[in-house]
């Protein structure tokens, strides 16, 4: 039978192990889940008329986002230091791509509701493309990026998880 310390040992061991496959799981979905809403909004033809809703979907995602980052990125680094650092690194771009995509999304919607038009160009349809070669294009290309480097990720971070199981 273990003595005391050793079951104290096994406890937070087990703790750790909970600590870190809850913690990444979270990070991951929450990415996941910002990078989709975000990449909605810059794979319509068109801007959605109410942004506010998509903005405070993405918003209410991320208000817990940078606190879940930080305890994936703890519970990492005991295992890999590196891996720990691309956590932070990709919790820094799906906020980059919140911000680009809100840019693009305000840009879009132009300085007001009416429909004139210029050149017989829709107005909507001129701010849209404008709105997009300012800062949709590089929303989407952080977007592209991110969904490349979170299924990267996810790969390396299941690695770990075995890891750990195996161990304890």
């Amino acid at each position: 039978m273990p003595n005391l310390f050793q079951q104290l040992k096994i406890r937070i061991g087990m703790r750790q192990k909970q600590s870190l496959v809850e913690s990444v799981h979270l990070w991951h979905q929450t990415s996941v889940e910002v990078c989709g809403l975000c990449g909605e909004a810059l794979d319509d033809s068109f801007p959605p008329d109410d942004i506010g809703v998509l903005l405070d979907r993405a918003d209410r995602k991320l208000f817990q986002y940078r606190n879940d980052a930080n305890d994936a990125r703890k519970a990492v680094r005991r295992h890999d230091q590196a891996l720990a650092g691309r956590i932070t690194a990709i919790t820094e771009q799906v906020y980059e791509l919140r911000n680009q995509t809100a840019s693009f999304l305000i840009r879009s919607q132009g300085p007001g509701p009416f429909g004139a038009t210029k050149e017989g160009i829709p107005e909507k349809d001129m701010y849209y493309r404008r709105a997009m070669s300012e800062s949709g294009m590089k929303a989407r290309s952080i977007k592209i990026n991110l969904d490349r480097e979170i299924e990267s990720i996810w790969k390396d971070l299941e690695g770990v998880i075995k890891a750990v199981n195996i161990r304890t």
